[in-house]
């Protein structure tokens, strides 16, 4: 389980606000391997 959500950690990068960054004008967008994760790990943290 360990592994498992070591990598759900590394496919979600920082968003540009945890960096201290301002957001830029279009919303980040999820690619495949995040969508993935999400899916396969339904809960409140995703």
């Amino acid at each position: 389980m360990d592994q498992i959500l070591h990598v759900a950690y590394k496919v979600f990068p920082d968003s540009a606000a945890a960096k201290g960054e301002q957001a830029p004008a279009e919303a980040e967008r999820a690619n495949v391997e995040q969508i993935a994760i999400a899916n396969i790990m339904k809960g409140v943290h995703w």
